[in-house]
């Protein structure tokens, strides 16, 4: 038996604890012992549960301010601290102590750069498994967020340079080996790509393996579909999404039947936005069931969700709310399995949209080949061969 240690640094919604969450119930089922370093503890008890040991991840607090939109993965960074050595040495040092009160057998990060960081230079055997986004191709100058646009806005001069110049300082400060490229930093000894070569968030990238994407999709309530023969739309939106009352609207003027999950929304909006054939709740749904059942999907775009939708064929409407969402969205619109809509469009636009995704027949055709291409991938084969690779690397470790 191994002590496992599955981190989650960055980043926020549902999907790094959902991902880690099926990987250590598949950890457990081989008889280790694992425990989760979590950025956001406030929903460790729904998701993970108390059967398993969860500590607070060292994370970067301070916010960084009057800075753009970022365009690449460095200027993300600086946003945790990349830019302040000393700063960055702290966390370091603070998840190295983590690591000598732990004492893992193998450290398994998602999206997790400053926990590889610190691990840099000590025994303790690594493996990332992530989406495309929180691995980055191999390459500088690091690809651009915004691949799709034709005059993409240019990189903060000298941001690349400075941020491996600031990781390496840290590496010698910490005694670890130097670092050549940014890139290097969101990878370990083992890296798992979880997702799929159309929907990788950037459009081109080295040659490697996709695994599929990883979430969990067997855990919630079933859904309160509405009685009738409409066709059934799943929503999974935000309670601020600015055209949330217009997508009610339009859904209300069709047939459909809609079952909305929206995260923390207030009882009093909820009351104002449901009805009959618009039911609304605030607990999550089995997607696993709700991805079969419904006809067509709206949601933000968040690669999980997404994935698990098109894999069973059905067409999306996506209103992405950050460039990580923006990128899967835009390599849905390539692939012709759903439709973008900003979340300021006009209610206009968002009636346009509602009735295409009901009734164009290219939508459902595209999702369908989607889902035909992946007809034979299961979740729980690359799990198990994924949980299977690194009791390999752990056996060799031992040595």
């Amino acid at each position: 038996m191994a002590r496992i240690v599955l981190a989650w640094e960055m980043g926020g919604e549902y999907g790094h604890i959902s991902r880690l969450k099926t990987f250590g119930d598949a950890f457990k089922a081989r008889g280790h012992d694992v425990c989760y370093v979590l950025k956001d503890l406030s929903r460790a008890e729904t998701m993970i549960g108390d059967e398993d040991r969860c500590y607070q991840a060292p994370h970067w607090v301070p916010t960084v301010t009057g800075l753009p939109p970022p365009t690449m993965c460095a200027e993300t960074l600086i946003r945790f601290g990349y830019l302040e050595s000393a700063g960055l040495t702290g966390l370091c040092r603070a998840w190295r102590n983590l690591y000598d009160l732990l004492a893992p057998d193998f450290l398994f990060c998602d999206f997790a750069p400053t926990a590889l960081l610190a691990a840099r230079g000590t025994n303790i055997p690594t493996a990332v498994s992530d989406t495309g986004y929180g691995i980055p191709p191999a390459r500088s100058p690091l690809a651009p967020y915004r691949w799709w646009l034709k005059n993409p806005p240019p990189p903060l001069a000298g941001a690349e340079e400075r941020v491996l110049e600031c990781i390496n300082t840290v590496t010698k400060n910490l005694g670890a080996p130097p670092y050549t490229g940014v890139h290097e930093v969101f990878r370990a000894a083992t890296t798992f790509l979880c997702t799929y070569a159309e929907l990788d968030h950037y459009a081109e990238r080295e040659p490697v393996r996709y695994w599929g994407t990883v979430a969990n999709l067997d855990t919630g309530m079933p859904a309160p579909w509405p009685s009738g023969n409409g066709p059934r739309v799943f929503i999974y939106l935000r309670p601020d999404c600015a055209n949330l009352n217009g997508i009610r609207k339009a859904l209300s003027a069709t047939k459909a039947r809609t079952v909305a999950f929206i995260p923390g929304i207030d009882e009093g909006t909820r009351k104002q936005l449901g009805s009959r054939k618009f039911v609304i709740v605030d607990r999550p749904l089995r997607i696993d069931a709700v991805r079969t059942q419904c006809d067509a999907a709206i949601c933000h775009a968040g690669v999980g969700t997404t994935a698990a939708l098109l894999a069973a064929g059905k067409p999306v409407l996506l209103l992405p709310t950050h460039t990580e969402q923006a990128m899967i969205a835009m390599r849905v619109k390539q692939l012709g399995a759903g439709l973008v809509c900003d979340n300021d469009r006009p209610s206009a636009a968002i009636d346009e949209h509602i009735a295409a995704l009901l009734n164009d027949a290219s939508l459902r055709a595209q999702a369908k080949k989607f889902a035909q291409t992946y007809r034979n991938h299961t979740q729980d084969d690359t799990v198990a061969e994924i949980v299977a690779h690194c009791e390999t690397v752990l056996g060799a470790g031992s040595d």
